[in-house]
């Protein structure tokens, strides 16, 4: 398999001191796949995506954390990212997965409360 992560490199508190541990996103995929790094989400926080050559056509796969205690710029950034690779590419599949943190997200039916 061939092995594309994306480790933490900040700090979810903003504060100068050392990165905090944990964090970050990992895709393995088949080596006699062609892959490659979707360069567009190189900024999203604990977060990348896939290229994934297919006799099908282009498939990118993202993998996401979405911390709890990501600030709104963060927040935005990773966001931004997820508009971007879904909207942009009409020629081939978007594949979306990982740890959103939405606990107040009902996915069967599409709605959300604020607390």
């Amino acid at each position: 398999f061939c092995m594309f992560r994306k480790d933490r490199n900040f700090r979810i508190d903003n504060s100068n001191s050392e990165i905090s541990g944990g964090g970050g996103s990992i895709i393995y995929v088949n080596k006699n796949c062609s892959a490659c790094l979707e360069s567009s989400f190189s900024i999203a926080p604990d977060s990348l995506a896939v290229n994934i050559n297919t006799s099908g056509g282009l498939i990118s796969i993202c993998c996401i954390y979405r911390s709890t205690s990501l600030n709104v710029q963060q927040n935005n950034t990773l966001l931004s990212c997820i508009k971007s690779i879904s909207n942009e590419r009409n020629d081939f599949e978007t594949i979306l997965i990982g740890d959103f943190n939405l606990p107040n997200v009902s996915w069967d039916t599409c709605t959300g409360t604020v607390n």
